[in-house]
């Protein structure tokens, strides 16, 4: 079970409360990859959740999106 932040609010998106999801590369690249690792409260694993819908990482302002599928 996924937990993401509140919309207008910006922390953890964990999985069982035990992951946390981060920016793999840290440069927030297109295509790039997103991963869970252990939750270290690293600001690669901190997400903002904006009113549209969006999920965008914290430390490099880039929109989580499924492979595949639109934002």
């Amino acid at each position: 079970i996924w937990t993401v932040p509140a919309v207008g609010t910006s922390g953890p998106i964990t999985v069982y409360n035990a992951l946390c999801l981060g920016d793999a590369s840290g440069v927030g690249a297109i295509g790039g990859s997103a991963r869970t690792a252990s939750c270290s409260g690293a600001t690669a694993q901190r997400w903002t959740a904006t009113d549209d819908g969006t999920l965008r990482n914290v430390q490099t302002g880039a929109c989580l999106a499924l492979r595949g599928r639109s934002t």
